[in-house]
């Protein structure tokens, strides 16, 4: 249910996987040395399947939302340094008139709670930090602007501890970043290509998203107790992908879940990604913290 501002919201809880994002939210950590994408921006990729009530669009336009998800992403010959372990991540956005996402703020956490993986936007620049895990991941920083014909390609790079903080030009994108958002889905429409496999089913554990002291939001998705189960088998040329979604009766997504099997049925990659309450704020009235760089990104990038 939505609570109303003067309701209780989880004020405790370290986070929890873009994400950035959403931004697979999570599940597009960098596997490759020439692309560095955080997890949450993929976080939130199967929003654009939904539509969600009219009611819960309107609320969410104009607005800073905030909310925790744990992630787990397994995938076979994957590179990244957590693969195969649980994530978490706190992900503030800003939206505009039209709910596109016009600035994003993610930090990911590993099981002990260490940051690993950050990323700031707007719509003109990113930052992305990645902890110490992930040097080996870049022998060459993948660069975020093109160098210009005057400049020279220089001998290759050697890791030092700036490759982890990678800034410049190239934000988000206004025609997709709406995407970005917690996905919500009318409980009383059918879902395009989705079986109801359980009713009333119980629903998934799911984080805490702590509130910033001496902010109060606007609204607050609060989780329920029950959800509708939904799921969905598309076949590949190699094996078939399930989709399995999990929504609560107010219309909130509250767990995505995929897995890819080969055609001899062996599992070629799982991941899950568990959303806490959703926090609406007003725009004026948003923590200061919520779109500046974490201690762990200012260390990194030296600022």
């Amino acid at each position: 249910m939505i609570s109303s501002k003067h309701a209780t919201a989880a004020t405790t809880g370290i986070l929890l996987v873009l994400v950035f994002v959403g931004i697979a939210i999570v599940a597009g950590r960098p596997e490759r040395q020439t692309k560095a994408e955080v997890a949450v921006t993929a976080t939130s990729t199967a929003s654009a399947k939904f539509i969600p009530p009219p009611s819960v669009a309107a609320m969410l336009h104009n607005a800073v939302l905030h909310w925790s998800s744990e992630n787990y992403v397994n995938k076979t010959g994957g590179r990244d340094p957590y693969n195969g372990q649980g994530t978490t991540v706190d992900t503030w956005v800003q939206t505009n008139s039209t709910g596109a996402v016009v600035k994003l703020h993610a930090i990911i956490y590993d099981a002990s709670g260490q940051a690993i993986q950050e990323v700031l936007q707007d719509i003109n620049y990113t930052t992305r930090v990645f902890g110490q895990a992930y040097a080996q991941l870049f022998p060459t920083p993948p660069p975020l602007r093109a160098p210009t014909s005057s400049q020279s390609a220089g001998p290759v790079a050697t890791i030092t501890e700036d490759l982890l903080c990678q800034t410049g030009p190239g934000g988000l994108n206004l025609n997709q970043s709406a995407d970005l958002v917690p996905p919500f889905a009318d409980p009383a429409a059918p879902q395009a290509g989705y079986t109801l496999m359980r009713r009333s089913a119980p629903a998934p554990a799911a984080p805490l998203t702590p509130t910033p002291a001496g902010f109060t939001p606007k609204n607050v998705f609060e989780t329920s107790s029950t959800v509708d189960v939904y799921s969905k088998t598309t076949p590949l040329s190699y094996g078939q992908k399930t989709d399995t979604v999990e929504i609560q009766p107010d219309g909130r997504i509250v767990q995505l879940e995929d897995a890819i099997v080969d055609g001899q049925g062996q599992t070629l990659s799982q991941s899950r990604q568990v959303y806490g309450p959703l926090q609406v704020y007003r725009v004026d009235d948003t923590p200061p913290s919520a779109f500046i760089l974490s201690s762990f990104g200012q260390e990194l990038c030296h600022e």
